[in-house]
Formats: structure tokens, sequence, C-alpha cells
């Protein structure tokens, strides 16, 4: 047997009237419901994640458990954590080391711009400097669908990010939502630092990416899927969404 084959009892299902409820009790309901198992995914996903190279297949392994959480369906959480951790090495590093060389030639280029600009360069320089900042919010926005869509969807890296730009423009409003509490959240962090750094190790990812999935599941359902009547291990509840091959 697997040392982290450590499975969650299967339960009587995700009622009708459970569904029905407002997405935030949903949330909170399932957050406390695993808090445990939550806090052994983040100290798992930060040792994961040491290697550098390997944080984007550890953000999809914790996005698909988080992801099943969402959808109120059975998932061995560590196994499964381990096992997308696999499937998703060669996407997950090439989504790492595009964005790490994007960013850092965002960062470059910002920097010039902006002392272009203020050293009296024109107002072309500024114009400059903001198309910078549009495109980091852009990439930035992209992130939260991607992974989301990358452990649900056998997609190559380019469609992956070409849908993740379309949808974060597309649903700007829901993007900017998740930008904010993601900077609300870490500003929160850098001010309480001693009562931050534990609530890091303990469960800080897990939280943002629970929430992140409840935010962006629907969208994918509603954009990305097609509804197929599928068979999962024999249950004959129709499924709305399905992994095409992963």
């Amino acid at each position: 047997m697997s040392i982290w084959s450590f499975k969650d009892k299967i339960g009587p299902g995700v009622s009708k009237n459970e569904e029905k409820a407002p997405a935030y009790i949903r949330f909170f309901k399932t957050y406390f419901t695993h808090f445990p198992t939550m806090v052994g995914l983040n100290l798992l996903y930060l040792f994961c994640c040491l290697p550098i190279v390997t944080i984007g297949a550890s953000t999809a392994a914790l996005n698909y458990v988080m992801r099943n959480y969402v959808r109120g369906v059975h998932v061995d959480p560590y196994h499964d954590f381990l096992k997308k951790c696999r499937e998703n090495f060669k996407q997950g590093t090439a989504v790492t080391v595009l964005y790490i060389i994007v960013g850092i030639l965002l960062g470059f280029a910002i920097s010039w711009y902006r002392s272009q600009y203020t050293t009296g360069g024109g107002f072309g320089f500024a114009l400059l400097f903001g198309l910078m900042l549009l495109i980091v919010l852009l990439a930035a926005g992209s992130l939260p669908y991607l992974f989301p869509m990358m452990v649900s969807f056998d997609l190559p890296l380019k469609q992956l990010i070409r849908n993740s730009l379309i949808l974060c423009t597309a649903k700007i409003f829901r993007t900017l939502g998740m930008l904010l509490f993601a900077i609300v959240f870490l500003g929160a962090f850098a001010y309480f630092w001693q009562l931050g750094l534990a609530f890091l190790l303990l469960t800080n990812f897990s939280l943002v990416f629970l929430l992140n999935n409840f935010a962006v599941y629907p969208v994918l359902v509603k954009y990305i899927a097609k509804e197929e009547e599928n068979k999962d291990d024999g249950d004959d509840e129709e499924q709305i969404f399905t992994d095409t091959v992963k």
C-alpha cells in the first residue's frame, strides 16, 4: 500500500439542495469539512515547490484536488496530488519557465520605461509603461484559469494560454475580483507577517486555490466543458465536467 493512500471516506454524495446553496456557504462548508486535509496538502504543496521548476506541476496538482472538492466528487487527496504532479510535470514546468521569463522581461521593461518617462523621455514612454502594466495584469489574470483548465482538459500549452487569456478578459470583473483578493491577502500577510507565516505553512495555498476554483469552475463549465453523459466508476449521474484524457 502506498504511504500516501490516505483516502477520505466516501460519503452519500452531494444532495440537490446542497448544490443549490450559495457558493459562499458551500465554500466555507467544504473548507472546514476538509480542514485537516487542507493543512496536509498545503505542507505537501510547499515541499513539492522547493525545486522551483516544479511549482507549475504542484500548482496543477493542488488545483485538481480543490476542483474535485468544488465538484463534490470523491478524491484521494494525497495520492491524486502526487499522481497529477507526475502527469502535469511537462506542461506545469513549461508554464513555470515561461512565466518566469516573461516576468523578468516585463520587470526590466517596466523599470526602464518608468525611468525614461520620469527623466523627461516623453509621453510615449508613459504609454509603453502603461502597456507593460496591462500585460502584467493579463498574465496574472490568466493564471487562475490556466491551472484548473490544465488538469481538466487535454489541451496543448498554446491553447491553454490562449483560452486563459480569453476567459480572463471575457470575465474581467471576476478576474479583477480574484486579483484584488490576492493583493489584499498578500498585503495582510506582509503586514501581519508573524501570524501570516504560520498561516502560510498551514493552509494559505489550499485556501486560495479552493476559493479560486469556486470562482473559476462555473466559467469553465459554461465556456469550455461540453455536456456529456459519461459513466464515472459505475455512477449513473450525468457528468457535466469531464476530464477528456487526464
